[in-house]
């Protein structure tokens, strides 16, 4: 399960187009499907159905008092480098709105008793991952890519992994305002 702003369709069909090139150079990469592209905020792990009230009362809580967050992609990017890349994703600038959300989801994971996350935040969206890590030399950052984004509320997300890819489920939404939470 993880807590993720997901991407809508018009700008993920926008991004689609910016990367055929890309598409068409047939590189060894698969690309994600449209409907799973999204902002991962902060990853849970495998977490009991019964608890999902729980998780989206405390985002709630955490939350409630954040205005909508500006999102803006920047660049294509190999990531995490194009020396060792393991996927191609959509850079997001790191605003101080995005970051808000994501200290407050991650100190709201360390109180329910998850590890801390390690790795600095770097937010993007990932457009297609590679069987294993490679050199990539293509130059996607040539592409542009830049996209707005206001979003409201963020997504809690079920995951399923799958031989074919993960299927993911939107379990509810969680508001940046006072209003309450909406299941899906």
């Amino acid at each position: 399960m993880f807590f993720a702003i997901p991407w809508p369709g018009k700008l993920v069909e926008e991004l689609h187009r910016a990367t055929e090139p890309i598409r068409e150079a047939h590189l060894p990469i698969r690309w994600i499907p449209a409907q799973n592209i999204h902002l991962t905020l902060r990853y849970l792990g495998s977490q009991p159905t019964a608890e999902v009230d729980a998780w989206v009362s405390r985002a709630q809580d955490a939350l409630a008092a954040l205005p909508p967050v500006e999102v803006d992609l920047t660049a294509l990017a190999w990531f995490p480098s194009p020396r060792r890349a393991r996927m191609l994703a959509a850079m997001v600038a790191a605003t101080p709105s995005l970051h808000a959300i994501s200290e407050r989801l991650e100190h709201l994971a360390r109180a329910a008793g998850l590890q801390a996350e390690t790795r600095p935040f770097r937010p993007h969206l990932t457009v297609a991952r590679m069987r294993r890590p490679a050199a990539m030399d293509w130059p996607v950052h040539t592409i542009p890519v830049a996209q707005h984004l206001i979003t409201h509320e963020i997504m809690l997300v079920r995951s399923e992994l799958r031989p074919e890819g993960a299927k993911y489920e939107d379990v509810a939404a969680i508001s940046l305002s006072a209003a309450d939470p909406s299941p899906s």
